[in-house]
């Protein structure tokens, strides 16, 4: 199990020493879903299952558009395809501004709760709230996580459509292979996954 995103935003070394160099520019989400080929070359595999959630799920997504040959299934959780939207952009682009300035603020921690649990967090799994706002206070680094926010928000639209008879149409969006589309009914990115 490869859980990009985590590489990605965890990676301290690489990226804090990366990101000091003028010439550096972090990935686009289509260069990440690129990168899917070297970790597919590294294993020798053929083709893949793929799990993801959120910003991870959109990697996969793009990836098995480009691909569809590679991947055998799909299992995703609150994946978004469009772009981002003027609400989205602005709290990600502040979220990234405080975790470069100040690392990881409460409005911060704050989102990213909203984001994983959805409405009234509060009410939630108490254990399961504190491992993870213990994770992101503890375990995430900021500037990664900034660096990655940014590119999140200059996501390109996937196109996909969901057809009902694909097989009517001559040049269909869709990704072709199995795919469960996973959301939950307390999901802030309901209404963009469905």
């Amino acid at each position: 199990f490869f859980n990009v995103t985590r590489y990605i935003t965890n990676n301290t070394n690489l990226i804090n020493f990366l990101s000091r160099l003028s010439s550096y520019v972090y990935p686009s989400m289509d260069e990440m879903a690129h990168q899917l080929e070297f970790v597919l070359s590294h294993f020798g595999l053929k083709q893949f299952i793929g799990f993801g959630v959120g910003a991870g799920a959109n990697i996969l997504a793009r990836y098995a558009v480009r691909n569809p040959n590679k991947v055998a299934a799909l299992c995703l959780i609150n994946c978004v395809s469009t772009t981002a939207g003027w609400i989205e952009w602005g709290y990600q682009k502040l979220n990234a501004r405080y975790l470069r300035s100040r690392g990881m603020t409460q409005g911060v921690l704050d989102y990213l709760m909203w984001h994983h649990f959805g409405r009234n967090t509060e009410e939630r799994n108490h254990d399961l709230v504190q491992v993870y706002k213990s994770y992101f206070e503890r375990n995430v680094n900021p500037t990664n996580l900034a660096l990655f926010i940014d590119s999140y928000i200059r996501r390109s639209d996937l196109n996909i459509q969901r057809d009902a008879e694909p097989a009517k149409t001559k040049e269909s969006h869709t990704l072709g292979m199995p795919v469960l589309n996973i959301t939950g009914a307390l999901s802030p990115h309901i209404d963009d996954t469905v």
